[in-house]
């Protein structure tokens, strides 16, 4: 991929700022965080919590602690709380994993794992991102909402800021091995990807908020949470990376409106435009299910490296389940 990529870390999806001292624990390296870890360097301050990179001395490792900011402390401790329950409660390959919640020290905080790599968003400032990695990041988020969907949760806040990708495997297609010569794994960062943000998962019927707003169906009143929400952002999100669109700005025309056939480079398979398409609908309705979006997606991840596949024994009834879905990609399909 052309261009360069500045390392992200887990917390960067978090506005840099100017410290305030009265708003910030002001922790510095080597200060105490609890009994077993201690600061490396402060990551990012935002308006409700600070983002800490530290060092697990039980662990032997390096770590994220996420803390509130001191002002917010009294009127955001239940949100941290409920952030460790979900941490201790969820497991998958595509959601960040939580070690600990040290909510009764001083500052109180979560610790993390700590992830190194690209935000899909610095990925997108390189121009549009090639349609299998594409397929590959909307066939691993999309099993994320489907476990989700099953815990009676969604996430509301799926975005290129938050989708970081691990390091170690490439993104990039492998090159076919030739006679004698074995299969060349093109520098890159990995194809497994991380949603970094569990503050947006919501529960299922509950009522819209803020990170809501930009979702067709939102009504800050009435609507109430459902999957579709999170399959809308998803393909927002793919969207956006296909056509190298790094902005995402409430009050705008939405995708669907945007959306035509001649917005995709002209190497996306016309079924994966079609999906996209489809999930980007502004009647909820409309819109496929994670299940359906990852029966589409998955053949266009081969030789993409990622944590998330379908298994082959298990195609034959995803399919089944998903025969619903050309009906829905037909009443979705872009204008020609």
């Amino acid at each position: 991929m052309a261009g360069t990529t500045q390392p992200a870390t887990l917390g960067t999806g978090l506005r840099r700022r100017s410290p305030d001292s009265a708003h910030s624990w002001d922790l510095r390296r080597g200060d105490a965080l609890g009994s077993e870890r201690r600061v490396v360097r402060r990551i990012a301050v935002g308006r409700k919590t600070e983002v800490y990179l530290a060092w697990d001395e039980r662990r032997r490792t390096t770590v994220i602690a996420k803390t509130l900011r001191p002002d917010r402390v009294a009127t955001k401790f239940e949100k941290l709380r409920r952030e460790a329950e979900l941490l201790e409660r969820l497991s998958h390959p595509v959601l960040v994993r939580g070690y600990d919640a040290s909510l009764d020290s001083n500052p109180p905080h979560l610790v993390l794992e700590h992830l190194e790599g690209p935000s899909l968003r610095q990925v997108m400032r390189d121009g549009p991102v090639p349609y299998p990695l594409v397929a590959s990041v909307g066939l691993q988020v999309s099993s994320l909402l489907h476990y989700l969907a099953g815990e009676g949760l969604v996430h509301l806040d799926v975005k290129p800021h938050n989708i970081l990708f691990a390091p170690g495997a490439p993104v990039q297609m492998l090159e076919p091995a030739g006679e004698g010569r074995p299969a060349q794994a093109p520098d890159g960062p990995s194809a497994a990807v991380k949603l970094i943000d569990v503050a947006g998962i919501q529960v299922l019927g509950d009522r819209t908020t803020g990170l809501g707003a930009a979702i067709p169906e939102h009504d800050s009143k009435t609507s109430t949470v459902g999957t579709p929400a999170g399959v809308w952002l998803l393909g927002t999100t793919m969207w956006r990376a296909l056509v190298g669109r790094t902005e995402g700005r409430f009050g705008g025309p939405r995708p669907s409106e945007l959306l035509t056939a001649s917005r995709f480079p002209g190497d996306v398979p016309e079924a994966m435009a079609e999906v996209v398409a489809a999930c980007v609908q502004d009647d909820p309705s409309r819109r496929p299910s994670p299940e359906q979006v990852a029966v589409v997606l998955e053949p266009f991840t081969e030789g993409v490296v990622g944590p998330v596949r379908v298994p082959r024994t298990h195609r034959r009834s995803w399919l089944a389940r998903a025969i619903g879905i050309q009906r829905a990609l037909s009443c979705a399909r872009p204008p020609t």
